[in-house]
């Protein structure tokens, strides 16, 4: 049976989520073993196969309340079977998203799924269950008309854009080459700010950046180069700070440092009356939109996506026939 465990922005604010996602990050090997670990800003989701639904679940739950504590338990949902092909086919679609129908968390599953797949063998029910979810969030977003407006990605340009241009410098450092930061910095670009990457890989770093038209540093500069940047943007997986307190140069310039990653990459010690901090936290959607697709339950989506015979629901029925009796 397939199953997810994990906790998002509805059920856990920011300090909570980025504790399971660090617990979900060192758990026993024996239990990473073909799984699929879904980390990104908002949430932290562990995919799995078993046998033996309630002992896997179980060990799991042990595993997350040895690291963090017992009241971060109260934070975490659980979806087995075909509840669980449901919920992913949500995320896929952006249905469950702070920003409701953005597009980055389909390309984040896919590369969640493609990661998992390239470092071990996946059980069959879990290729079926990620591959027919990414095809329901493709069908979901060519069929339905979404209201459109801001996303995180154009909130943190804009965000980044105003104190650039009241620096009177357009320069930003974007750490990391993710799906998200991708898209900042291609916003950015547009804005005619000077984009500098930085990432563990330095090739991937010089890739983006000569695809962008931008500049490139290497890993082991970024301790010495990033004060000098009024605007950093960081959007990792890394486990630890990627911005200490040890590491920076005193400066009386105004720097705005955006830190978008779950775990945090940015040390919030490093906050000063020159130096603002902002994290995910402090992006929200349209209230106004958000009150309105609130209103709509799944289902309603469904039957808006359905068309013809091939449409979502025949995709979910046949995958609870194959894999979830």
């Amino acid at each position: 049976m397939i199953g997810v465990l994990g906790t998002s922005h509805r059920c856990a604010d920011l300090s909570t989520r980025e504790a399971i996602a660090k617990a979900l990050g060192t758990c026993d090997e024996n239990l990473r073993k073909g799984s699929v670990f879904l980390l990104t800003c908002n949430r932290a989701e562990w995919y799995f196969c078993t046998s033996t639904p309630a002992k896997t679940h179980q060990e799991m739950v042990a595993s997350i309340r040895e690291a963090v504590g017992h009241d971060a338990l109260c934070h975490l949902y659980t979806f087995f079977g075909l509840e669980c092909f449901h919920h992913l086919g949500k995320v896929v679609s952006g249905l469950d998203s702070l920003f409701v129908g953005e597009t980055e968390i389909q390309g984040q599953v896919r590369a969640a799924y493609e990661a998992a797949r390239e470092q071990q063998a996946l059980p069959k029910e879990l290729h079926f269950l990620f591959q027919r979810a990414l095809h329901t969030g493709k069908v979901v977003r060519e069929r339905i008309q979404l209201p459109v407006y801001q996303g995180l990605c154009e909130q943190v340009s804009l965000l980044a854009s105003q104190h650039m241009k009241e620096v009177g410098s357009p320069s930003a450092l974007v750490i990391g080459t993710s799906t998200m930061n991708r898209a900042i910095a291609h916003s950015l670009k547009k804005t005619s700010t000077e984009v500098t990457i930085v990432n563990r890989t330095d090739q991937r770093a010089r890739d983006f950046a000569s695809e962008i038209g931008g500049e490139a540093i290497l890993w082991e500069e970024l301790p010495r180069l990033w004060c000098q940047f009024p605007c950093v943007i960081a959007a990792t997986r890394s486990s630890e700070y990627l911005l200490r307190t040890s590491d920076h140069s005193a400066s009386s310039a105004l720097q705005l440092l955006i830190d978008l990653g779950v775990p945090r990459n940015i040390d919030p010690a490093l906050s000063s009356p020159t130096r603002r901090i902002v994290n995910i936290e402090s992006f929200t959607p349209s209230q106004e939109i958000e009150s309105v697709l609130s209103t709509r339950s799944w289902n309603d989506y469904l039957r808006l996506a359905q068309r013809n015979r091939d449409g979502i629901q025949v995709s979910m029925n046949a995958a609870s026939d194959r894999i979830f009796a």
